[in-house]
């Protein structure tokens, strides 16, 4: 006989022991390694916002999120994507990623690229960045499919099903 799946809010985590504070961030850094090589990788990052604050989700969690994915993270129709590789062929692979720890989160932009192009490829980025930040308006698509979660009743536990962004 199947059994009746809980609520997914009566489903918890263990506890667990409580972090150490988080250190302050540091002021810009800028880190240039010259090799005599013929690709360079290009970081840019910036500490984003906890997973939890209080036991609960951060409010910009989502935001930031969504902000990701029209940087970088949305792969070919990301703004990173289409300009720096799309549209001026600078790199094959460029993106971007959100990392939501319990201390503290973070953003970081990735790309790799000829030596020569480097620069170009910084400058480009960060005017990407400094434009969405700017504009403080994109213009979304929202796209899923329901339901977002499902019962395993073999494992007797809830699944996601797709990926936040995922289409059908």
């Amino acid at each position: 006989t199947a059994s009746s799946p809980p609520s997914v809010s009566a489903v918890r985590r263990p506890s667990a022991p409580p972090l150490p504070p988080v250190p302050a961030v540091q002021p810009v850094q800028r880190v240039l390694v010259n090799k005599a090589v013929n690709q360079a990788t290009v970081y840019l990052g910036h500490a984003g916002v906890p997973n939890l604050v209080d036991g609960k989700p951060h409010p910009d969690r989502y935001a930031l999120q969504v902000f990701n994915y029209i940087l970088g993270g949305g792969g070919f129709s990301a703004r990173l994507m289409q300009e720096v590789r799309t549209t001026r062929g600078l790199a094959y692979s460029v993106g971007s990623g959100c990392s939501l720890e319990n201390g503290r989160g973070s953003i970081l932009m990735s790309c790799q690229t000829r030596t020569e192009k480097a620069a170009e490829v910084l400058s480009c980025m960060r005017g990407i960045l400094q434009g969405l930040i700017d504009t403080a308006k994109v213009d979304l698509l929202w796209v899923t499919d329901f339901p977002l979660l499902a019962w395993n009743e073999d494992e007797k536990r809830w699944e996601a099903m797709h990926h936040m962004f995922t289409a059908p």
